[in-house]
């Protein structure tokens, strides 16, 4: 089983700069909801191109947009339109699994999962968007606790099956997770 290391004072912010540091110019979002991260992913790095993937609209049943309603997502997709536009960022209204068949395996530097919290959810993004990142890319997304427990037995099921070693913690309440991708 893979160790998990906290990274003391380490913020998802923290995540972004190390992407830059690691001259990863190529990444995407899953599950964008209003934008903040995506926008933050491209304040700290300039020369990222981004892809942001989010439907917008009910699908999984999800409790965070559970009886939200169509409008009240699309008042966020108008939201998140706006804070990304002054960035080389694409906002792209499609499900993961229908986004993902988009790209190429092993095309990009980092992969961010935020999408669905259900486990079965989870575990596919992590293997399908596993698969477009390149070695030596990383592989990453939020809330491994912090109500969704889905989330991290996922993450700690797909590390021990590829032999990960060490899954890295941002320090917050609900952190972020994230290793590098090193087998092929």
């Amino acid at each position: 089983m893979a160790l998990t290391n906290k990274k003391d004072n380490f913020k998802r912010r923290d995540l972004a700069r190390l992407f830059r540091e690691k001259g990863f110019n190529k990444g995407v979002e899953v599950g964008v909801m209003h934008g903040t991260y995506s926008k933050t992913l491209c304040q700290e790095n300039p020369d990222l191109e981004l892809k942001s993937i989010d439907p917008y609209m009910e699908i999984y049943g999800e409790p965070q947009t559970k009886n939200w309603g169509n409008e009240h997502l699309e008042e966020k997709f108008e939201f998140a339109t706006e804070a990304l536009q002054p960035y080389n960022a694409e906002l792209i209204r499609k499900t993961s699994l229908e986004a993902v068949k988009d790209f190429d395996y092993e095309s990009l530097d980092f992969v961010y999962i935020d999408g669905s919290h259900q486990f079965d959810y989870v575990m596919v993004d992590i293997i399908e968007w596993g698969k477009r990142v390149k070695k030596g890319g990383i592989i990453a997304g939020h809330d491994y606790v912090g109500g969704w427990p889905d989330v991290a037995e996922a993450v700690n099921t797909y590390a021990k099956v590829h032999g990960v070693d060490v899954i890295n913690l941002t320090d917050e309440t609900t952190p972020s997770w994230f290793f590098e991708r090193t087998w092929i």
